[in-house]
């Protein structure tokens, strides 16, 4: 197996599994861990061993990401199993689609659609902290748990966006050395 196949497929396999997935239905974190777990590993996975691209399956993405964060399916995925695995599948799709349409746009693309990751994501972390009760119609999390959610999505996205910036930055000075060589 390859280095990069290990990666989505660990991720997926860290998060779908008896122990984590009985632990979804009493704990918001790791629930919430296994979007992102699960929408990146299907990001990667796509980008990293499919060339051909697919212009507007981005908008699935956008689409999936959305909707399994609105109150109500939010909820029911954290109280049904089978909402679950609906929502697990489409979130690894979602981000499978992304991996097909976004490494071959624009930097200004890339830069707008992850800025508008940031900015919904910081937008559902703000409504954990200051109106948890809008999640919480619903058993099984209370508002206090999802206060530590919303703590836990800005720590994270905090540390997505320092790797990009990185990441950005060291192709930058690669392409500026290159540029100096030649």
């Amino acid at each position: 197996m390859s280095k990069k196949a290990f990666v989505p497929l660990f991720l997926v396999l860290l998060f779908v599994n008896p122990w984590v997935e009985a632990l979804d239905f009493r704990n918001p974190l790791p629930f919430m861990f296994s979007h992102y777990a699960l929408f990146i590993s299907g990001f990667l996975f796509s980008s990293w061993y499919f060339k051909k691209t697919i212009k507007w399956a981005w908008v699935f993405s956008v689409f999936v990401a959305a909707l399994w964060h609105t109150p109500y399916f939010f909820s029911v995925s954290a109280t049904n199993l089978v909402y679950r695995a609906l929502e697990e599948s489409t979130l690894f799709l979602g981000g499978f689609s992304a991996g097909f349409s976004v490494p071959s746009k624009s930097g200004v693309f890339k830069a707008t659609l992850f800025g508008l990751w940031v900015l919904s994501d910081t937008v559902l972390s703000v409504i954990f902290l200051v109106n948890p009760k809008l999640y919480t119609d619903y058993p099984p999390y209370s508002p206090s748990e999802l206060q530590i959610v919303g703590v836990a999505m800005i720590l994270f996205m905090n540390v997505i966006v320092a790797i990009v910036i990185y990441l950005y930055t060291k192709s930058v000075y690669a392409t500026l050395g290159e540029k100096a060589i030649d």
